[in-house]
């Protein structure tokens, strides 16, 4: 058999396919998309058997969708072929199909065709291919990685190897990363230049990501074995711009790729007869080091929050609590099933009907650093929308970013999770409790660095008010995060690069409250080492607040904190967190006086994600809290 990888989309399933059996003939409803693969590639000459997720799995039946997601990696990994559908075919798409197999298997050409204006139509044909919709889906990575011929691509009735096309998008995206020569080549061609940013940032393309990420997940040995090299939670942070449809999927679709977990069904499937279909209660996930259960009876928060205490404690003890602060989870879930919310901010009043918010340790998409959006002529791609998680992303052969901690380690005893029902929603809520102080509070936050951009403002704040001079140690440090590239210390002529930047005042700063437009010096500045500088200041900035604390630090906040907000280290955790206190409703209390047969606390705290303290991400706060006698304690975050 052939397995199908296609793009469900939200398209209604409104076309019907007609199944014969031994008792006669029923219609199963499908979506177009799906219909129209049927129709290109069905056999002509015989029988094709075709295994496809919405035909051969009862999707209304949840324990037989339990057991068939449980076993993707042996449907996919078994399957003589897997099919990549990309959706019906024009004439753009055979002209790009038709350029690879005639022009792009010839390395030695690739140059001389990347500059040839006769080939501009070809170029953006290929492009245009690259930028549909299928390559943004966070299955297919699975679908794609697992199988080991590497599957077949199908537009309407035109194919081709996964691996032809693969080698094509990878050169593309490497010559033209490296010499911009086909961007140059199409801003001057008839067809193109009117179209703004056609080609852009190539490697940003989910086709571009795609490929370069399925080439990344396995070491092949020579004899043939296949070894996943990402752990889950690596895998889940790394691919957050891959989109689900189902909000459990953000897990579920990478279970059967990485190091160290194994899927399963959460109970055994017994044969249904028609009408007669069932379903029982779930149990709840069990999580083991090898062996991650798919329930997609659970509600999402409890799945999310299984995800987030299996990457606790699985993970490093002295960063295990990172996760709390690296962006991942969708920031709207809306399913046939429930719909759920999260929020930033004060308090919002109660959820209406249906709704419930997830924990603020639960961190959603919206502070990712990237995110697909669909352009309506640069197509499909991925644009920065905030700054670099300081936490890194979880891999083990790098050294952490920071270690505010110090090498205090989290003790998996005083981690503990607290279901509570509430009131205002049917669905569960949850406290984490970790141990860890209070090191500072915020005092002072001024505006956010939207789009990248340096506030004017930020210069006094930094206490630089002669930008003749070099500026203070603790301003230009904080505004690359004391760091360069790839997490290594900040080189020294970032000092340089960073006073060089005042050089260039265009007229919205020369007004107070006004902002460096740090696009414009990147692009056309003609400094490479001012341009260095402000790439690693956009990576660290982007949407991000400056403040100071009441002991007079400097750092970086999430632009919806607020003064008198707690600056905190955790156990675990790698960077400072902010912490707001909450005073608990009355109801809150009662409840939690009964179920846990003590006192509560007043109290409860609300994560506002990580922060960088200037002079206190290496260990220092731990000293500081030494030489203060500051008090441990275990704070309830929801």
């Amino acid at each position: 058999y052939e397995a199908l990888s296609w793009c469900w989309g939200k398209a209604a399933a409104n076309q019907v396919l007609r199944i014969h059996n031994g008792y006669g003939v029923f219609g199963l409803r499908i979506s177009s998309n799906l219909k129209n693969a049927l129709r290109a590639l069905r056999g002509t000459t015989g029988v094709r058997r075709l295994w496809i997720d919405a035909v051969c799995i009862n999707q209304q039946d949840v324990r037989e969708r339990n057991q068939q997601v449980a076993r993707m990696d042996k449907i996919y990994g078994h399957a003589s072929n897997v099919c990549i559908w990309l959706g019906e075919g024009d004439e753009d798409s055979k002209l790009a199909l038709d350029f690879i197999k005639e022009n792009l298997s010839n390395a030695w050409e690739f140059d001389s065709l990347i500059q040839d204006p006769k080939k501009a139509k070809h170029w953006g044909a290929l492009i245009s291919l690259m930028k549909r919709p299928w390559f943004s889906r966070r299955w297919v990575v699975q679908e794609i990685s697992l199988s080991p011929r590497g599957g077949t691509l199908y537009c309407g009735r035109e194919s081709i190897p996964w691996q032809e096309f693969s080698d094509a998008v990878s050169l593309l995206v490497e010559v033209e990363t490296a010499t911009r020569r086909l961007s140059d080549m199409l801003k001057v061609d008839e067809t193109f230049r009117y179209i703004p940013d056609f080609v852009g940032d190539i490697s940003s393309l989910g086709a571009s990501l795609l490929v370069y990420t399925t080439s990344s997940l396995f070491h092949s040995s020579a004899g043939g074995a296949r070894t996943p090299l990402s752990s889950l939670e690596h895998l889940v942070c790394r691919l957050s711009m891959f989109e689900v449809t189902q909000p459990r999927d953000t897990i579920y679709a990478l279970l059967a790729i990485s190091t160290d977990t194994r899927p399963s069904g959460s109970e055994q499937v017994q044969p249904s007869m028609a009408g007669k279909h069932t379903t029982t209660s779930a149990p709840r996930a069990r999580l083991t080091k090898n062996l991650y259960t798919v329930d997609y009876k659970l509600p999402v928060v409890d799945v999310f929050k299984d995800f987030v205490e299996f990457c606790i404690r699985n993970g490093d003890p002295v960063r295990a609590l990172d996760i709390i602060c690296r962006p991942w989870a969708p920031a709207l879930i809306d399913s046939h099933e429930e719909k759920e919310y999260s929020h930033r901010g004060p308090p919002p009043p109660p959820p209406p009907p249906g709704y419930i918010f997830l924990p603020s340790w639960i961190s959603d998409l919206r502070g990712a650093a990237f995110e697909m959006e669909q352009h309506p002529t640069a197509g499909l791609r991925m644009e920065r929308q905030n700054a670099d998680p300081l936490v890194g992303m979880p891999d083990a052969s790098r050294n952490r970013n920071y270690s505010a901690a110090g090498n205090v380690v989290l003790d998996p005893m005083r981690l503990k999770f607290v279901r509570w029902n509430s009131e205002a929603s049917n669905y569960p809520r949850y406290s984490m409790f970790v141990p860890g102080f209070i090191l500072d509070t915020v005092s002072s936050v001024e505006h956010p660095a939207s789009n990248g951009n340096i506030p004017y403002r930020w210069l006094a704040a930094g206490r630089w008010l002669n930008t003749e001079q070099n500026p203070p140690d603790e301003f230009w440090r904080t505004l690359v995060a004391d760091r360069g590239s790839m997490g290594r210390n900040a080189p020294s002529y970032f000092r340089r690069a960073c006073k060089e930047t005042m050089r260039f005042k265009p007229t919205n700063i020369s007004a107070k409250g006004g902002y460096l437009d740090v696009k414009t010096l990147i692009n056309d500045g003609g400094c490479t080492i001012v341009a260095t500088f402000l790439r690693r200041v956009q990576e660290v900035i982007w949407n991000r607040s400056l403040m100071r604390t009441k002991r007079h630090h400097l750092g970086l906040v999430r632009d919806d904190v607020r003064p008198g907000f707690k600056i905190c280290i955790l156990y675990g955790c790698s960077v400072p967190v902010i912490l707001e206190e909450i005073s608990k409703e009355a109801y809150e209390i009662s409840a939690e006086r009964q179920k846990r047969r003590i006192e509560p606390r007043p109290t409860y705290y609300r994560l506002f994600g990580e922060c960088y303290v200037h002079g206190m991400m290496s260990g220092e706060a731990i000293a500081f809290q030494h030489r203060n006698q500051i008090p441990t304690q275990v704070f309830d975050i929801r």
